[in-house]
């Protein structure tokens, strides 16, 4: 179909179109008991993680700034215990259309959104093709193929939304693990991209349940400073 293989060509060239820029990532993080006793205990761990999420050379680097509001340094993105998630910027849409994936795309419906027609497409990636997945606490680390749907606007050939399903080895610490990223206009330095401006990740194990929503706002050009230095060493 003319409007898959427009979103695949768009796809593949993502990260190549868009500018370096600099944008501010809020996560609302929820850890959750499974068979909590009474069942509205069953909340164990709640927080909100804010980051300067830099997008610099088709490369992400993210800086943590707050923890529950108050200010940090020198934390690392990666450190928390709980989900935490890279990939949102291009790279699942990219392994998601490269030939190299082998993804097998199905037409599943269209559907009228703000007049506006939007495809989705059921898709599934092999497991020979998938997505490293790392337990954190034990450091085991499984390839995983996933499936899902994604939305496409029929006029502009951009996707909306991706949802994906990781299979999980059944001997795996995690059990099961979604991740939804949605995409919509944003405006940088006065030109329009199609950018993820929200994303929800949910993950379990044997006993508790991961729930990360994420929301990407302020995103703004990045800009780096230089300074030449003349004859006398003073700043010009």
């Amino acid at each position: 179909m003319k409007i898959l293989e427009s979103a695949r060509q768009s796809a593949l060239a993502y990260t190549e179109r868009l500018p370096d820029f600099i944008c501010t990532q809020t996560t609302h993080r929820e850890i959750s008991l499974l068979d909590a006793s009474p069942p509205w205990q069953a909340l164990e761990q709640e927080d909100q993680i804010k980051e300067r999420l830099t997008f610099f050379d088709q490369k992400e680097r993210y800086d943590v700034m707050s923890v529950n509001g108050k200010s940090v340094a020198g934390v690392d993105h990666l450190q928390f215990q709980g989900v935490m998630s890279i990939g949102e910027f291009g790279t699942d849409l990219r392994e998601a259309f490269a030939p190299e994936s082998e993804t097998v795309f199905t037409w599943d419906r269209s559907v009228e959104i703000h007049g506006r027609r939007i495809d989705v497409f059921h898709f599934q990636v092999p497991k020979k093709n998938g997505t490293l997945i790392i337990d954190r606490p034990t450091g085991q680390k499984a390839v995983a193929g996933y499936s899902g749907e994604m939305s496409i606007d029929a006029g502009s050939f951009k996707v909306l939304r991706m949802k994906a399903r990781f299979e999980m080895p059944p001997d795996f610490p995690i059990r099961s693990a979604e991740r939804v990223v949605e995409y919509g206009p944003i405006k940088i330095d006065g030109k329009e991209y199609n950018l993820p401006f929200h994303a929800e990740i949910q993950m379990r194990d044997a006993k508790r349940a991961y729930i990360n929503q994420i929301e990407f706002t302020d995103y703004h050009k990045f800009v780096t400073k230089s300074t030449i230095l003349y004859g006398d060493g003073s700043p010009q």
